[in-house]
């Protein structure tokens, strides 16, 4: 049931009137956001108070080294960001899982509610390491850098907030896995009643969905990299060039290849998921080449936990999209594509039956569940 129709709001209002897991899911989801969102902003506000005591000019007493780190403690604020737009999208991923009844979903829910978790604990370590530098760029500075240096100070609040944030986050992170698997058990009656016993078919509908579980993420993971290391590479006064080039090479990444692999399996197109699995190989291959700049190179130094964060989390997730992408491949011509576009498989069959070229096993398996309604995303278990 999708959202976009009355009847899918209808059938939603009637799942959410039914299943007590599912309104409790959602109002968690929502709670968890509130939560998250609120200990996020006073910690990003708290921050940048902080950033006001380093020195931020020469004039002011800093010296180069210490300006080019105070440009990129500013960047760090992109990352605040970031963490909040997950936060907000983590209800949203829930309320499409509902809507849908897809199990798959959920499994996106936990791992960015991981990654939440994770990026609290990278977010404490990065902010110490960076107040640290700033304080040990003063001190070498001079006498004066030294007496500067003292004034350099994070807020009481800070530590608490960011334990504060650490702890609920785990928490969340428990109690979100616990009604995730009591909402997948409720959607086991509407994946038989739609698909049947069928488990063949019920196999390549798991494949499928699982990628596009996996694409939705790599384009967040994507969006995330590719907006911190812009941050970074502004504040860094690098050369348009290379500015240029990182922002194509983003945008292949996100929108490009998110589009050759979606029309791709959907129309069961060999070459599109050819070009995807390709482009896919070479943004590892360029991803690869970022971290191994940022993990080697001192410019890096004060952003280092957070942005090796968001390069790793890229490139597990393009190899294993690359080794689902095959599956999916594998599952071509198989009579998937009734499932997924009934159009397209009737168009193949009355092609197959009009060239006359024997393939009557072809045109049955196209003909065969063409009649049948594509049904939502819950169709996998």
């Amino acid at each position: 049931m999708s959202l976009l129709t009355s009847e899918g709001r209808a059938d939603f209002r009637k799942f959410l009137r039914r299943s007590r897991v599912a309104r409790t899911a959602l109002t968690a989801s929502v709670v968890q956001a509130v939560v998250q969102v609120a200990l996020e902003a006073a910690i990003a506000a708290l921050f940048l108070r902080n950033l006001r005591s380093v020195p931020a000019t020469r004039a002011e007493g800093a010296s180069e080294r210490l300006v080019e780190l105070r440009a990129l403690g500013e960047a760090v604020s992109v990352y605040h960001v970031i963490y909040l737009l997950a936060a907000v999208g983590q209800p949203l991923l829930t309320l499409d899982s509902i809507a849908t009844q897809n199990a798959i979903q959920l499994v996106a829910v936990n791992v960015l509610n991981v990654g939440l978790l994770v990026y609290s604990c990278i977010q404490y370590l990065q902010e110490k390491a960076i107040f640290d530098e700033f304080r040990a760029a003063l001190v070498a500075s001079g006498p004066a850098g030294g007496k500067l240096a003292e004034r350099v100070t994070q807020s009481a609040w800070s530590l608490p907030l960011q334990m504060a944030a650490i702890a609920v986050s785990a928490v969340l992170c428990f109690t979100t896995a616990v009604w995730a698997w009591k909402l997948s058990a409720e959607y086991d009656w509407a994946i038989y009643r739609r698909v049947g016993a069928d488990h063949r078919t019920r196999r390549m509908l798991t494949v499928y969905f699982v990628l596009l579980m996996l694409l939705k993420l790599d384009v967040f993971f994507y969006f995330t990299f590719a907006l911190q290391f812009l941050v970074v590479l502004w504040k860094q006064s690098q050369s348009l060039a290379n500015i240029a080039i990182h922002i194509v090479v983003s945008a292949a990444m996100i929108v490009a290849l998110y589009l050759l692999a979606t029309r791709g399996t959907r129309a069961e197109r060999r070459w599109m998921m050819a070009a995807f699995m390709a482009g896919t190989a070479g943004s590892v291959a360029y991803l690869a080449y970022k971290l191994a700049q940022v993990a080697t190179q001192d410019r890096f130094m004060p952003v280092r936990r957070s942005l090796s964060f968001a390069i790793a989390g890229c490139i597990a997730l393009a190899i294993v999209t690359f080794g689902v992408a095959a599956v999916a491949v594998r599952n071509f011509g198989r009579g998937l594509v009734a499932h997924l576009d009934p159009r397209a498989a009737a168009n193949a069959a009355g092609a197959a039956k009009v060239s006359g070229d024997g393939d009557e096993e072809r045109a049955a398996m196209a003909t065969v569940t063409v009649n049948v309604d594509p049904p939502p995303m819950s169709q996998v278990c």
